[in-house]
């Protein structure tokens, strides 16, 4: 089981650095890494993703059902008797289908960043075969068809596109990256919105 101290901590950081870089604004975006065969942390719905506590992540299992994670044995001091119940990522079952399909994915990151996101709502695929660098740190992203949020339609969508992909660009949506931290999981993300601006220049250059 990794460290769940650290990882609420990390989750809080690289929330807080989605914010930073604009990959993400208000309650938008969602994170998650997996503890163990069965547990999986995750950031909760409705909040600020940019201002988080690491007390206000959410345990849950591979089904989804929320577990009772006592942060406060952590160390991490509770939300205090007035404080209103926190609940999963509204997108949890997206981050629980992905973890059930590959083993080797330890963190994901949901993000709405700029550029990649123009180019999911506007179905484009983003071609990085001519760039190295978006080869070697994301690899081919994956255009996944219109799934309506929040619903098991998501999962569905990824499905075909799992094995052979670690970034996603969800049709209508936003995109997605999957690592094995996540530091590599961020990564993937910061250098796909990168990169997805500089394709859109480029077209733009190309036809002045």
């Amino acid at each position: 089981m990794q460290d769940e101290s650290r990882l609420r901590i990390e989750i809080c950081e690289y929330a807080a650095l989605l914010w930073v870089r604009g990959l993400i604004g208000g309650i938008e975006g969602n994170l998650s890494v997996r503890l163990d065969e069965n547990l999986i942390l995750c950031t909760p719905s409705g909040l600020a993703k940019g201002h988080l506590k690491p007390n206000q992540l959410v345990l849950v299992d591979r089904q989804g059902n929320e577990q009772n994670s006592q942060p406060a044995r952590l160390g991490f001091r509770d939300q205090g008797s007035s404080a209103p119940s926190l609940r999963a990522s509204s997108e949890i079952k997206m981050h629980l289908g992905i973890y059930a399909a590959r083993s080797d994915v330890t963190a994901i990151v949901h993000a709405h960043p700029s550029f990649a996101t123009s180019y999911a709502y506007a179905e484009l695929p983003l071609d990085l075969s001519n760039s190295a660098e978006g080869l070697a740190v994301v690899g081919q992203p994956a255009l996944l068809p219109f799934a309506n949020p929040s619903t098991e339609e998501v999962p569905e969508s990824f499905k075909p596109f799992l094995n052979d992909h670690n970034a996603f660009l969800l049709t209508g949506h936003g995109a997605t990256t999957v690592g094995t931290s996540l530091e590599e999981a961020f990564n993937r993300m910061e250098t796909l919105e990168r990169l997805a601006q500089v394709m859109y220049q480029a077209r733009i250059l190309r036809q002045s």
